[in-house]
């Protein structure tokens, strides 16, 4: 299953990149942004799952991954910036993916960003066996479920 960036999100990067492009300095950034817009996507196959977002990529293999948790983050910014944030996440929360790997480590991306995130997430999920679990945001990193 391969999910791309939905045409919200893909919009409100172009319109960053043609922000950047508007200066001459950050002519750059903006072809290697429309670079990676154009490169992001979630795809899981049959043993890993293969994120590439806008700005990091993340690669695991199911049989590293611990827990699978979901944080879903209310959108509160008014004005252009508001209105860019939710189309860029597609409505008011943005929904992140939170995975900690059996070494102890945490990776989280923005999943509401791709499309049709929820099957996303229920596909990790079952492919990992275990369930998603909600996540609160703490002090210094994630809160899990007990």
């Amino acid at each position: 299953m391969t999910k791309r960036l939905h045409a919200g999100a893909k919009n409100a990067f172009r319109f960053t990149a043609i922000l950047c492009y508007c200066t001459i300095l950050g002519a750059p950034f903006a072809a290697w942004l429309q670079y990676r817009v154009s490169r992001a996507r979630v795809t899981v196959d049959g043993n890993a799952l293969d994120v590439r977002c806008v700005f990091k990529s993340i690669r695991l293999r199911f049989d590293e991954i611990e827990r699978v948790g979901t944080l879903g983050v209310r959108l509160t910014a008014g004005g252009i910036a508001g209105v860019y944030a939710r189309r860029k996440v597609g409505g008011p929360i943005a929904t992140q993916l939170w995975i900690r790997t059996r070494a102890g480590k945490t990776r989280r991306f923005v999943v509401s960003m791709y499309e049709d995130f929820e099957a996303i997430a229920a596909e990790i999920s079952s492919k990992v066996g275990k369930p998603l679990e909600p996540v609160a945001v703490g002090t210094f990193g994630p809160k899990w479920a007990a």
